[in-house]
């Protein structure tokens, strides 16, 4: 159990660095996520941008509001991850419910003040025992950790 709750801080803090970084800097985003999680940007399969993607990860959720920035899925550790731009903290709260309604349950939130940039990060996980998304709204723009959860790992 210990274990789980640290993968789950670490995909919401991973989550936070990556809206944090936003799409300003790709190649320095590439480069933060390999050198400190092991992950390799070389394994994305990039999605389109402008479109919300359609594919097994993505299925059971609600379409989000914004703008799809950036959308990849990692073939290698199996997630996918969807970045949106112009999203409001109405926007977020309005999508919470959405998931609610759809039987996602709430399992962590974290709210963190983004020190000398004026706004607040934050990052929550749902699931409903079969997808499993951590979300980090900050600055407007909403990334999508998204991952299938696999039978006994609830």
């Amino acid at each position: 159990m210990m274990m789980k709750r640290g993968i789950v801080l670490l995909a919401l803090l991973m989550l936070c660095l990556l809206t944090a970084c936003g799409s300003k800097n790709t190649l320095k985003a590439d480069s933060l996520i390999r050198d400190n999680t092991g992950i390799d940007p070389d394994s994305f399969v990039y999605l389109d941008a402008g479109v919300w993607p359609e594919n097994e990860y993505t299925e059971e959720l609600p379409v989000p509001p914004g703008t799809v920035n950036t959308a990849y899925i990692d073939t290698t550790n199996e997630f996918c991850v969807v970045m949106l731009n112009e999203v409001s903290d109405a926007d977020f709260d309005n999508y919470i419910a959405e998931l609610e309604n759809n039987k996602f349950s709430q399992i962590e939130n974290v709210d963190e003040e983004i020190e000398g940039e004026g706004y607040i990060s934050t990052g929550t996980l749902y699931s409903n025992g079969t997808t499993s998304v951590s979300m980090s709204l900050a600055d407007g723009t909403l990334g999508m950790y998204i991952v299938i959860v696999e039978e006994g790992e609830e």
